[in-house]
C-alpha cells in the first residue's frame, strides 16, 4: 500500500508539472501577440503621422503657392492699370517691383516684344521663399489714339494725329503731334466673339441676318447692334444715342450729308471689311467713338469745309485719308468706357495670360 500510495503521489507531481508547462508557453504565446499587436500600432501611428504631416505640408505649400499666384497676378494688374493711364509712361518705365503683404512683385515690360505686343512678365516671391510666375500680352490698339500698318494722306491737305500712334508707315502729308510708336502689330476682332455675345444677352442686342441699311432708330432700344452683312449708314443715323456699338461681319459705309455743314455722331463701329466715310460735296458725316476694322479704314473728305476732327481710337491694317483741307484725329480713349461690351471686350482684353514654369 505504501508503494501504491508513493506511485500516486508521484502521479500528482508529474500532472502538475506538465500543467505547469502548458501555463508557461500560453504566457509567452500571448507576449508575442501583444508585441506583435504594439508592433503593428506603432506602425500604423507612424505612417498616420506622416500622412497628416504630408497634407498639412502639402496645404501649406498650396496655400503659400496660391498666395505667390495672386501677387503675381497683381503685377499683371499694375501694368495695365498704368498701361489705361498712359502708355508713353508704361514704354519708359520697363520695370518696377513693389512690396506686397508678405512678398514682393517684380514687373518686367518689353514693349514690343517679338510678337508686336506689350508683355508683362511678373514675378512674385513671398517671405517663405515660395515663387510664382505670371506673363501676359497685350495689344496696344486700345491705347493710341491711331494703330494702323500703313497711313496714307492724299489730296492737298495735312491729316494730323493730336496723340499717341502706332504707326508702321506713313506716306503723304502726315504729322504727329505727340508719340509715335513702331513696332507693333495691329490686332484683328475676331466677329463670332460678338455673336457669342449677342446669343448669351439676346436683350442687349438688335441683331439682323443680311445686308442693312441702319438708322437711328434701329439703336432707340438696344444700343448695341450686330448685322451679319454688309451696312450702310442712312444720314438720319446722326441721332442714334451716345454710346451705341455696331458690329457687322461684312464692310461698312457712312453715306455722305443730305444737308450742308458737317456733322459728327457718336457711334463705335467695327467691322471684318472695309469702313468707308465719305463727304457729299462740301459736307461730311464723321462717326466718333472706337473705329475697328480688321482690312481698311478710308475717310475721304475731299473738298468739305475744316478743320474736320475726329474723336476716338482708329485701328486698322491699312487707313486711308483723302482730304483737302485739315484733317485732325484727336486721341479719345474714353470713347471705350461709354459701351459696356467694348469696355469688356477691347479695353479689359488681353492676348494672352498664362503661368510660367520656374
Amino acid at each position: 500500500m505504501e508503494i501504491e500510495h508513493r506511485k500516486t503521489a508521484l502521479g500528482c507531481r508529474s500532472g502538475r508539472g506538465k500543467t505547469g508547462c502548458r501555463f508557461s508557453r500560453d504566457q509567452g504565446a500571448v507576449l508575442v501577440v501583444t508585441l506583435v499587436l504594439v508592433l503593428v500600432l506603432l506602425v500604423l501611428g507612424s505612417a498616420v503621422t506622416n500622412i497628416v504631416f504630408c497634407e498639412k505640408m502639402m496645404a501649406s505649400y498650396h496655400l503659400a503657392s496660391q498666395q505667390a499666384l495672386m501677387l503675381a497676378d497683381s503685377g499683371i494688374e499694375r501694368a495695365r492699370a498704368g498701361l489705361a493711364r498712359d502708355v508713353s509712361a508704361i514704354l519708359t518705365e520697363h520695370s518696377f517691383g513693389m512690396q506686397l503683404g508678405q512678398g514682393t512683385v517684380s514687373v518686367v515690360i518689353t514693349a514690343p516684344n517679338g510678337n508686336g505686343m506689350i508683355e508683362a512678365r511678373s514675378q512674385a516671391v513671398l517671405n517663405n521663399g515660395a515663387k510664382k510666375t505670371m506673363t501676359a500680352e497685350f495689344g496696344i490698339s486700345p491705347y493710341v489714339g491711331l494703330s494702323a500698318k500703313r497711313v496714307a494722306v492724299s489730296g492737298s491737305g495735312l491729316c494730323t494725329v493730336q496723340g499717341n500712334a502706332a504707326v508702321q508707315q506713313a506716306e503723304g502729308m502726315y504729322q504727329q503731334v505727340g508719340n509715335r510708336y513702331t513696332g507693333f502689330a495691329v490686332l484683328h476682332i475676331d466677329i463670332n466673339t460678338f455673336k457669342q455675345l449677342a446669343q448669351m444677352c439676346p436683350d442687349e442686342w438688335q441683331v439682323y441676318s443680311g445686308p442693312k441699311v441702319l438708322t437711328a432708330d434701329d439703336f432707340a432700344f438696344c444700343s448695341n447692334v450686330l448685322v451679319n452683312g454688309d451696312v450702310i449708314l442712312d444720314n438720319s443715323i446722326r441721332a442714334c444715342p451716345e454710346g451705341s456699338l455696331l458690329v457687322s461681319t461684312g464692310s461698312v459705309t457712312v453715306c455722305p450729308a443730305q444737308e450742308e455743314g458737317n456733322s459728327t455722331f457718336g457711334l463705335s463701329i467695327i467691322c471684318a471689311r472695309d469702313l468707308s466715310i465719305s463727304a457729299n460735296q462740301d459736307a461730311v458725316l464723321i462717326p466718333s467713338g472706337y473705329l475697328h476694322s480688321n482690312t481698311k479704314i478710308a475717310f475721304d473728305v475731299g473738298t468739305a469745309e475744316g478743320p474736320l476732327t475726329f474723336d476716338g481710337v482708329i485701328a486698322a491694317d491699312e487707313v486711308t485719308v483723302n482730304t483737302n483741307g485739315e484733317f485732325v484725329i484727336r486721341e479719345e480713349r474714353s470713347v471705350l468706357l461709354a459701351n459696356e461690351v467694348l469696355k469688356d471686350t477691347v479695353l479689359g482684353s488681353m492676348v494672352s495670360y498664362q503661368e510660367v514654369a520656374v
